[in-house]
């Protein structure tokens, strides 16, 4: 991450944050407890991915972020949490 944000990175993903749908798979996940460690330097330009799809995996991101005392330190990207469940 630091490379890629010395190298002129705006930004960097970090994903995943918690277990999608799909996968099932909690073997690699990296939770908040990673993004709770980042440096403060390296949350602010980080975005998080991987399994959001409530306001459950966002209020645990963004209590990371206060924890650092830098509530201005969230981001994410989903798809899940913006598309309307649709019933089968």
């Amino acid at each position: 991450m630091r490379s890629a944000i010395k190298k002129g990175a705006k930004f960097v993903t970090i994903s995943p944050i918690f277990a999608t749908d799909k996968s099932g798979d909690t073997r690699d996940l990296l939770g908040v407890e990673f993004l709770a460690n980042l440096p403060i330097e390296i949350l602010k330009k980080t975005i998080a991915l991987g399994g959001i799809a409530t306001d459950r995996e966002i209020g645990a991101i963004k209590k990371t972020a206060k924890a650092q005392a830098k509530p201005e330190a969230f981001a994410f990207a989903s798809i899940r949490y913006f598309t309307p469940r649709r019933s089968l």
